[in-house]
């Protein structure tokens, strides 16, 4: 993962000799046909969906209780 792959190929050559995959100057192997449907049942490691941050949240100053918060009555003037 974040490396690249060179593909390279002859036209001039059979097809059946394939097209081969270079790293770093050197041959990893000649390329495969991916059978897509086996494919679709190989389980991988998938990064979660959820946010991490860089540094832990900070604690919250007070508590709020909605008890405390200041309801408006049917006149718009704010009533405890």
């Amino acid at each position: 993962m974040g490396q690249t792959v060179t593909l390279r190929y002859d036209p001039s050559v059979p097809a059946s000799r394939g097209i081969e995959v270079w790293h770093d100057a050197d041959l990893v192997e000649r390329a495969r046909v991916v059978d897509a449907y086996a494919n679709c049942f190989v389980r991988r490691n998938r990064p979660t969906q959820g946010i991490q941050a860089d540094t832990p949240a900070q604690a919250p100053c007070s508590g709020l209780a909605l008890r405390d918060l200041r309801r408006k009555g049917p006149d718009d003037k704010e009533s405890r």
